[in-house]
């Protein structure tokens, strides 16, 4: 009868030691911490086109979640100002409700900025308009867009886990002759 007690009494440490060890090693970073996939994406449509110089075209972002729930986006991108100008950012047709930050951008700098949020619950979406962009070609040349590393799609998993993955870009071509290319 002792022994078994005795036993009893090792294993009931042991289990009480490995739990400590365990959270000390949560606590201090030792263990991994359980995380979203990481794989949602922002990209450009189209992501490639041609106009000519004056004329003005749409660009649009869109999300996909890739399955998970979201509730908050942070697009921060860039445009050549010297080869491209921002007319209007729309985000009166977008998936977002709530706008922390509506669109807002800077001709000068070559930068466009919104923050927006998804009412409770989030969302989870395959082809989510974000905001539709219309751009006018102001000199020739190829112009890059880009969605910069700052940008965030937080996962509404209570911690605000940043599940963006894939940024987009796009190149758009702009020619001052009499037809497109």
């Amino acid at each position: 009868m002792y022994a078994n007690i005795a036993m009893y009494m090792r294993l009931t440490i042991a289990k009480i030691f490995l739990a400590f060890i365990s959270f000390v090693l949560a606590f201090i970073g030792g263990l991994p911490a359980a995380k979203a996939a990481g794989d949602a994406s922002l990209p450009f449509t189209p992501y490639t086109g041609s106009y000519l110089v004056g004329s003005t075209f749409d660009v649009t972002v869109a999300l996909d979640t890739h399955g998970q729930q979201i509730n908050t986006v942070e697009l921060r991108m860039t445009f050549p100002p010297y080869m491209l100008q921002v007319i209007k950012p729309v985000g009166g047709t977008s998936f977002i409700q709530s706008w922390f930050s509506p669109p807002a951008f800077s001709n000068k700098d070559g930068t466009l900025t919104l923050i927006g949020g998804i009412a409770p619950g989030g969302v989870n979406t395959s082809n989510g308009l974000v905001t539709t962009i219309t751009f006018r070609a102001v000199a020739p040349g190829d112009a890059v867009l880009t969605i910069l590393k700052s940008s965030k799609v937080l996962a509404h998993d209570g911690q605000g886990t940043d599940v963006l993955g894939s940024r987009g870009s796009a190149v758009f071509a702009s020619d001052s002759r009499g037809a497109q290319r």
